[in-house]
């Protein structure tokens, strides 16, 4: 029914010379409501694009700013001086360390006479003694020249090594510290060590060195 009076319309249309341009105004309607369409989704598409790049772009912005911030800008002669000193450090720790353990060896010698213990033990007495010297003077000298949680696990190495001392001063051979303080100091001298390697690796990585 629809159908005929659309083709009657149409017939009517002809004879009066209407029906081409009702057609062609029809189809530039349908043209351009097709193209405004199509122009609506691909703008939303353009501004969903540009609204995710923008967040990217931000994200990459707020981590470089974080690095930027936590960087430690300073000058390479410095820079040069402060690695020298952590270089001496770490040489100088691990003398110590070594000439503790060889003072304290796991499997110990049985002599005769405590004087005979005593003059054993003397040279690594020594060793240890000067060990303790040079660490402690890289450690004071250069203060300056590390940050201060270095320092303050380079200041636990000192008074572990003090404590050392004052045993090797109040007895002979080997002190006063029996064997099981011995065995718990050497796993202190190698944690505090490795505290300061990674204290001193977190601070190489944290610098940036300027001319």
């Amino acid at each position: 029914m629809i159908t005929e009076l659309i083709s009657q319309l149409i017939d009517s249309l002809n004879r009066n010379g209407t029906a081409y341009a009702l057609i062609l105004m029809l189809s530039a309607f349908l043209g351009r409501l097709w193209a405004g369409r199509y122009a609506r989704k691909e703008d939303a598409r353009v501004q969903e694009r540009i609204t995710r790049l923008q967040g990217d772009l931000q994200d990459a912005q707020s981590k470089l700013a974080g690095r930027v911030d936590t960087s430690v800008h300073i000058h390479k002669a410095q820079f040069e001086k402060e690695f020298a000193v952590y270089q001496q450090l770490i040489k100088d720790m691990n003398k110590t360390r070594t000439a503790f353990y060889t003072l304290h060896p796991m499997l110990k010698e049985i002599f005769d006479s405590p004087g005979a213990a005593h003059e054993h033990s003397k040279p690594y007495r020594d060793d240890f003694a000067g060990a303790y010297e040079a660490v402690k003077s890289t450690i004071e000298d250069n203060k300056p020249f590390y940050p201060r949680e270095i320092f303050t696990s380079c200041d636990a190495f000192i008074e572990l090594c003090v404590d050392e001392i004052a045993s090797l001063r109040s007895g002979p051979g080997e002190g006063v510290n029996d064997w099981k303080k011995q065995e718990h100091m050497k796993k202190q001298f190698g944690q505090l060590i490795n505290e300061i390697n990674d204290g001193i690796r977190c601070r190489l990585e944290s610098i940036t060195v300027i001319d």
